[in-house]
């Protein structure tokens, strides 16, 4: 078996062994769009490195996200937004990877943590209903939009959303609502968010019975098929055993896509490589502005 995909098999048979299925009491509820729009966003900005939380009124009730200042260069640097991976702990380990303490980067560097995840208990008990990992992710798009639209922001000189797996959604999904950045790179993610649900990571019986609500509710890819995606900058790997290439790879359409030669794994095991496609995206970027 090629080593990528022996390397993922271990991990979702991890996963299956610590985690519960999601969506196993109930995939009723409000649409993506009714979701989002019902999100008020309660927090304050600081232009400094350290940890921020945030609160949100919600259709489901009040949740508890927040975002991390990594660097901070100043109000005229680039702006680099990293929405947290699926599971991922600390929300900002693989950002971190990228850009250390001692990191030389010039952009302002920013972790955007989601809700309802901050640790596998928390997660296992969160995501047992669609309706809450539906506002999971649209609250994440929405403080990704809260961000970008903070006064201590808007002198930047350009601005890069990405993310992995989950925050690779993110990306997408905020691209097709406010593309607002400049560039967008989603890794190892596209834009048929709820097929893992049916490949790979576990659900329950609620979502096998009606997998058209599951769908409904986090697939877009025909909403992303109507629209041009010249700023947009996917990476998908060959072996990727959660978010399968065979699926994600057409839910792009024809715009061009990066296939890396590995698993779901291989990019977050080379963060100079995430690093180096984000900042030279968002330099090219900027430098078409100038022109």
């Amino acid at each position: 078996m090629n080593r990528h995909i022996f390397g993922d098999k271990l991990l979702l048979g991890l996963s299956h062994l610590l985690g519960k299925p999601f969506f196993r009491n109930s995939v009723d509820g409000p649409d993506f769009e009714t979701i989002r729009t019902s999100i008020a966003i309660q927090g304050e900005f600081a232009a400094t490195p350290g940890y921020v939380p945030i609160r949100a009124k919600t259709i489901d009730g009040v949740h508890e996200a927040g975002f991390k200042v990594l660097h901070w260069r100043g109000a005229h640097a680039p702006l680099i937004l990293f929405n947290q991976g699926g599971g991922e702990q600390p929300f900002d380990r693989s950002v971190a990877k990228m850009f250390p303490e001692d990191s030389d980067t010039t952009c302002n560097v920013i972790a955007v943590q989601t809700s309802s995840q901050h640790s596998l208990k928390d997660l296992n008990r969160n995501f047992a209903s669609l309706t809450t990992y539906t506002t999971m992710v649209a609250l994440a798009v929405e403080l990704t939009q809260w961000l970008l639209e903070h006064p201590l922001l808007s002198e930047r000189a350009g601005a890069a959303v990405t993310g992995y797996s989950l925050g690779g959604f993110v990306t997408n999904r905020h691209h097709l609502i406010h593309d607002t950045a400049d560039v967008y790179l989603p890794f190892v993610a596209g834009t048929r968010h709820a097929e893992i649900f049916f490949t790979s990571i576990r659900s329950g019986d609620p979502a096998q019975r009606n997998p058209d609500r599951v769908r409904d509710a986090l697939n877009f890819d025909h909403a992303w098929m109507e629209v041009p995606h010249p700023n947009v900058f996917p990476s998908l790997g060959r072996y990727d055993q959660l978010n399968l290439l065979e699926i994600q790879r057409p839910s792009y359409g024809d715009m061009p896509v990066e296939i890396w030669e590995g698993g779901h794994l291989y990019g977050v095991r080379r963060p100079d490589m995430l690093r180096r496609r984000i900042e030279t995206k968002l330099m090219e970027a900027i430098q078409q502005k100038e022109v």
